[in-house]
């Protein structure tokens, strides 16, 4: 989604042709790209595989830059930067905490990511995660947060069917149901509120969600 939204916006932005580079075709937001975005098929399926599809991309098209997101989508991207003669400047985009990284990966980031050009930290907390681990340089990490885009809704909408009329106060939690978002720790703290009147609503799914039941 992120990247989708980038590309919509750097239409408007650049006169350069803005191509998004996919392992195939059919993601859940690729109806929402805008038709002047050019959407290339790697069609490789998997990130292990990508490295000589995007190897060849890379010699033949020369972008002036390629920019990857997700700790394993970057080192394949490092290496096939690399090994197609670095034809381009290479900005990598980490979003993940360190720790949700296995020491193989983590490994390979160290390797990796001092190569490339720059580096987006999406929080604080990455950034310092990435530079305290040898990662990255200090220099070479950016902080930019995930943009917001906003759709214009109706007035008036209709309260959902899970909220008791008249609306209480409540607390409202996004995301998947994973254990990397500590949804855990967050009903354990809301049991301890003695506001009795609060509502907690999570909205979201994923594996957790039987534990989190």
């Amino acid at each position: 989604r992120v990247f989708v939204n980038l590309a919509n916006t750097l239409v408007d932005l650049t006169p350069h042709p803005v191509i998004l580079l996919v392992l195939r075709r059919g993601g859940v937001f690729e109806k929402d790209l805008r038709p002047e975005v050019e959407v290339v098929n790697l069609a490789s399926g998997r990130v292990s595989r990508s490295v000589p599809a995007l190897i060849q991309y890379l010699r033949k098209v020369h972008p002036q830059v390629l920019c990857s997101t997700l700790n394993y989508c970057n080192v394949a991207a490092v290496a096939a930067w690399c090994l197609a003669g670095r034809p381009c400047r290479l900005v990598v985009r980490e979003a993940n905490v360190l720790n949700s990284a296995g020491r193989l990966m983590r490994f390979l980031m160290r390797w990796t990511y001092p190569l490339a050009d720059g580096v987006v930290a999406l929080s604080p907390e990455i950034r310092n995660t990435l530079i305290q681990s040898g990662i990255a340089a200090a220099e070479k990490v950016v902080e930019i947060g995930n943009p917001g885009v906003f759709e214009v809704l109706p007035k008036k909408l209709a309260p959902p069917e899970f909220l008791p009329l008249p609306l209480p106060k409540f607390i409202c939690a996004v995301g998947r149901l994973y254990k990397q978002k500590g949804f855990d720790n967050l009903l354990e703290a809301f049991a301890g509120l003695t506001n009795e009147s609060l509502h907690l609503v999570i909205l979201g799914e994923g594996p957790q969600r039987s534990e989190l039941e």
